[in-house]
């Protein structure tokens, strides 16, 4: 299965007369084309699908441009507010990660 996409069901038995649903599930590391192949196989035979996606950065952000805490010790602690703004036209999944992208943190570790 290429990296950036995932099927619901990677494999299975199909009857005679009956047709089944897959989901792919398109999942971009950073915001560009996506061009894989996918590989289907049947009765020993092979048939290769192009599976094209382009991800874009939507105007979501967060409501202070950084995070500043102020100092504290073990046994006090301190909060501030923060909120993640959604001015995009689709709903957002969202992770807080210590690098800008996936593969940056994979260097780094």
């Amino acid at each position: 299965m290429p990296h950036n996409f995932r099927i619901s069901q990677s494999e299975g038995i199909l009857e005679v007369g009956q047709i089944t649903q897959v989901v792919f599930l398109f999942v971009p590391q950073e915001a560009r084309k996506y061009t894989e192949e996918l590989t289907l196989q049947y009765d020993g035979l092979e048939a290769q699908i192009p599976v094209l996606g382009e991800a874009h950065n939507d105007n979501v952000y967060l409501s202070k441009s950084h995070i500043h805490t102020e100092p504290t010790s073990i046994t006090l602690f301190s909060h501030q507010y923060y909120q993640i703004v959604n001015k995009s036209a689709v709903p957002i999944e969202f992770s807080w990660r210590a690098f800008a992208t996936e593969m940056e943190e994979q260097q780094k570790k």
